[in-house]
Formats: structure tokens, C-alpha cells, sequence
């Protein structure tokens, strides 16, 4: 099944950051979308693969990283955007 709309895609990010979120004491479900999700310690570069690929797999979507701006990259909101963006491409 591929996922099409931003809150499905959100909430699959949501799902895969949920441990590291509430280690940090941050309620998955109160996330700003533009929180940057590195600089907040939430993941590190190797999170951040792991989490692309977990949503490209649960997805059935893909993502062009390099179409997507690096200072948005580390944002569920520049994440799940690049996703749909690759999606309507």
C-alpha cells in the first residue's frame, strides 16, 4: 500500500521517533513539524537514515534528497514534503 497524504506520512515519522522523542521528554503527538529533529538531539546522521528508509519502506515511497533543501532535511515537515514530492514526480 503506498501512502499519499501528509499525515499518514507523519504519523509513520512520528511512529519511528517515538522512543527517541519520549527519551527527551517530548510528547510525539504535540511535535512541532519544523522542530529540527538533529539539532535537537533527537537523531544523529545515522537516525536519519534509519529513519528515511523506514519510511521509504512503509511508505512504498521514495525520496530524492538532493531535491529537497538540506536546512529542511532534519524536519518531519521537509521530510514527509520531499516524500510527496517524490511521489507526484
Amino acid at each position: 500500500m503506498t501512502v499519499t497524504t501528509y499525515e499518514q506520512l507523519r504519523e509513520i515519522a512520528l511512529d519511528e521517533l517515538r522512543g527517541a522523542l519520549e527519551r527527551r521528554g517530548l510528547n510525539p503527538a504535540q511535535l512541532d513539524d519544523g522542530m529540527d529533529l538533529l539539532a535537537a538531539g533527537v537523531i544523529d546522521s545515522f537516525g536519519f537514515i534509519d529513519l528515511v528508509a523506514a519510511m521509504e519502506t512503509r511508505s512504498g515511497l521514495g525520496i530524492d534528497l538532493a531535491a529537497v533543501p538540506p536546512e529542511t532535511l532534519t524536519t518531519v515537515r521537509g521530510l514527509v514534503q520531499g516524500f510527496l514530492q517524490g511521489a507526484s514526480a
